[in-house]
C-alpha cells in the first residue's frame, strides 16, 4: 500500500510538458508555423495550409472576388461606403466600370479593391 501511494504521489506531483510543433520546411531552414505566417507576404495562409492562387497571366481577377473574401469600397466625402460598390462589379465580363455613368461616384473618388487573396503578379 505504501508503494502504491508513493507511485501515485510521484505521478501527481510530476509535471509533464507536452510540445506541439508544426513547421514549414525541412532541416535547418524549417520555420515554425508562426514564423512562416508572419513572413508570408506573397502567399495566403490559413490555419491548415499555405498556398498561392493559381491564376493565368492574363486572367481577370474580379470574377470570384466575393467568394475569395474580397470587396470593393468607395471612399467619398462622407467616408467609406459599401452600398454603392455594386456598380463596380456587375458580374458581366463584357462590361467595365465608367464613373461618368454613375452620378453618385465622382471621377476623382478613391476606390479601394481587396482581391480576396494574395496573387503573384509580374507584369
Amino acid at each position: 500500500m505504501i508503494r502504491l501511494s508513493s507511485v501515485l504521489l510521484l505521478v501527481i506531483a510530476t509535471a509533464v510538458n507536452a510540445i506541439e510543433f508544426v513547421g514549414v520546411g525541412v532541416g535547418v531552414g524549417a520555420l515554425s508555423w508562426d514564423q512562416a505566417k508572419s513572413s508570408s507576404r506573397f502567399v495566403t495562409v490559413e490555419a491548415d495550409s499555405i498556398w498561392m492562387w493559381d491564376i493565368a497571366t492574363e486572367a481577370n481577377l474580379t470574377p470570384g472576388l466575393a467568394e475569395r473574401g474580397g470587396f470593393a469600397l468607395y471612399a467619398g466625402e462622407t467616408g467609406i461606403d459599401t452600398l454603392r460598390t455594386t456598380a463596380l462589379f456587375d458580374g458581366d465580363l463584357t462590361t467595365y466600370f465608367d464613373p461618368d455613368e454613375n452620378a453618385a461616384i465622382e471621377r476623382s473618388s478613391t476606390i479601394l479593391v481587396d482581391l480576396g487573396g494574395t496573387f503573384n503578379i509580374n507584369r
